[in-house]
């Protein structure tokens, strides 16, 4: 597989794709930003792929950019799974372009901004040891219960 691909895959694989209306409404407005970068660059690469347009604004910018390309047999499979897990078309329309373009981008670097790196959360940061928990004053021993 990719490191592109799979990179951006594990980034997809860790989003909680069915978290509550609460957390929803705590990050509206930086959701709203994000967004709005999206929009633009989806705006400039469908200017450059027209094709892409018709599908706007969710779309899988490598049907248009490179209609051959192809994922692995092995990265496909793991976006297939992903897939699965996801809400609606769009979100899943959205993140298999999202895991194509990175891989894409690889092979046929483009002078465009990344797309979907807007919608896509950075990678979660590497846990802490069990035998460590994280206190707003630093990290400490845990204790035991």
């Amino acid at each position: 597989m990719g490191k592109a691909a799979s990179a951006v895959l594990s980034r997809l694989c860790v989003v909680e794709w069915g978290d509550g209306w609460d957390d929803a409404f705590g990050h509206v407005k930086s959701r709203r930003v994000l967004f709005r970068e999206y929009l633009s660059r989806a705006s400039v690469w469908s200017q450059a792929y027209p094709p892409s347009a018709a599908a706007w604004p969710s779309f899988n910018i490598t049907a248009s950019a490179a209609p051959e390309f192809r994922l692995s047999h092995t990265t496909e499979a793991e976006l297939k799974a992903l897939l699965a897990r996801l809400p609606n078309l769009d979100v899943r329309t959205t993140c298999a372009g999202a895991v194509r373009l990175a891989e894409l981008r690889t092979q046929e670097p483009a002078a465009l901004p990344d797309l979907y790196e807007p919608l896509i959360p950075p990678q979660a940061p590497t846990p802490a040891p069990a035998a460590y928990a994280v206190r707003p004053s630093g990290v400490r021993p845990a204790q035991p219960m």
